[in-house]
């Protein structure tokens, strides 16, 4: 029967700094790996009530005090679980915040699931891996390093074009990259095997050394 059906579906976790191209790779990998879900983000876990305030910059989003861990661990679980044994795909997934993603791809809606079919689900997030027993459900993880300053450019452009740069970096390095440095090691720590990649890179390089190591972790 159907629902005796148990399929494999592997968790990909990419982690690295605010900016660091975490999001288009994630994007393009997810499509690459012809996973039926868009990808998930950690972003749209944010609990703003949780949050603290920073004496200098106000409202601190960069700290895991303001994410629902527990959440995110939840979705993947009941994701991962539907995809393991159900029939065909639904339209849509209950449970993530809209914000997290995670929606169907069009081409998966009420689609039937064939029996022998192995599934890619992929995650990422700036603090994807301080949780350790979230990190621990990736059975594939990736970091993607980049300096302060390109990244601090990055999320100028792409967030406050506006701003001056000068006033930009000032709250970036003071608060977004000190908190970054502040969780890294323990963040790496929890993902030992994590794949190493440099999100100076082109993003054809940058997917195709993801492939690779998708293909040697299988």
């Amino acid at each position: 029967a159907a629902t005796d059906v148990v399929r494999r579906v592997r968790l990909i976790g990419i982690g690295g700094p605010s900016c660091a191209g975490k999001s288009e790779l994630a994007k393009n990998l997810a499509a690459q790996l012809g996973s039926p879900t868009q990808p998930i983000s950690l972003d749209g876990y944010f609990r703003p009530e949780r949050m603290p305030v920073d004496p200098r910059f106000g409202q601190n989003w960069e700290t895991p005090q303001g994410l629902d861990f527990e959440a995110m661990k939840k979705d993947l679980r009941s994701l991962v679980g539907l995809l393991k044994s159900a029939p065909t795909m639904p339209s849509r997934l209950i449970g993530a915040p809209k914000r997290a993603g995670g929606e169907v791809r069009e081409e998966w809606k009420g689609r039937e699931l064939q029996h022998s079919t192995e599934f890619s689900v992929v995650a990422e997030g700036f603090l994807l891996f301080h949780d350790a027993e979230l990190a621990s459900m990736f059975d594939t993880t990736m970091w993607i390093s980049v300096d302060c300053d390109t990244c601090c450019k990055r999320r100028n452009r792409r967030d406050a074009p506006h701003v001056p740069h000068e006033k930009f970096k000032e709250w970036y390095e003071g608060l977004v990259w000190a908190h970054f440095e502040m969780y890294r090691d323990l963040q790496l720590a929890n993902a030992p095997e994590a794949l190493q990649l440099n999100g100076t890179d082109a993003a054809e390089i940058l997917m195709q050394r993801a492939l690779s190591f998708c293909s040697a972790s299988a």
